[in-house]
């Protein structure tokens, strides 16, 4: 039995199937996906290149064995979010297409593509890369987020050096903005891959119920050393 306001060690795909229908507020997720070490772009399904490549997931580092695809659970997330309710979901130019196509065949429909502005870049042959796509969903009948003066472009501090508790940990006053749009105190908010929880650690501060999956015992582990600082 799946209950609030807990991080739980396990894989997404089979913790999300304990929960019931449309009982999520929000969704809020920086998922994994699978990059070419050399080269940045998304490689294929084959075993070659599943040994080649390398995964990276939303605020934490996937093994290869833990390679799941964008269809694997999007459909969950879908079934357990509320009606009228809002999902965010982190993702590069690599895979912003396939995420959109995944994501509508479930029947999320697409609010808006925000932008995150980071203060650090990366390096390219093709402009230097200094932002992340989140793409802006919603489910059943739209609503608009509450401060209607937001804009598209989300520009904070990117987390760095010894403050770091993962190679692609997102900054909780990103996460503040998301969760303050799209809900209201008390309101349950899930992170199926939540890695360093900074999406569980701002429900917590916003007075927002939380809930997480996470499958690295080593995140898991900075996870609920995090929340017990605040609990």
């Amino acid at each position: 039995m799946i209950e609030i306001n807990k991080l739980y060690l396990g894989n997404t795909l089979t913790l999300i199937k304990q929960l019931e229908n449309n009982c999520i507020d929000l969704v809020i997720t920086d998922p994994p996906f699978k990059l070419n070490k050399t080269t940045g772009s998304m490689t294929s399904s084959s075993k070659q290149d599943k040994w080649q490549g390398n995964l990276i997931a939303g605020d934490k580092c996937a093994n290869i064995e833990n390679d799941i695809k964008f269809s694997d659970w999007l459909g969950e997330v879908y079934r357990v979010l509320k009606n009228e309710s809002h999902f965010y979901v982190f993702v590069n130019d690599k895979n912003v297409q396939d995420m959109l196509n995944e994501a509508t065949k479930v029947k999320f429909k697409l609010h808006n593509i925000l932008v995150w502005k980071k203060n650090n870049c990366t390096p390219n042959r093709w402009y230097m890369k200094n932002c992340e796509f989140v793409l802006f969903f919603h489910k059943g009948k739209s609503f608009p987020i509450n401060d209607l003066g937001s804009s598209q472009f989300l520009e904070y501090k990117n987390i760095s050096g010894k403050n770091k508790l993962h190679p692609t940990q997102k900054p909780t006053d990103l996460i503040n903005k998301l969760i303050l749009n799209s809900t209201k105190e008390n309101d349950i908010v899930l992170d199926p891959f939540a890695g360093s929880s900074s999406t569980l650690i701002s429900a917590i501060e916003n007075n927002r119920q939380y809930l997480g999956f996470e499958i690295d015992s080593k995140y898991y582990n900075i996870s609920l050393n995090r929340i017990m600082k605040l609990n």
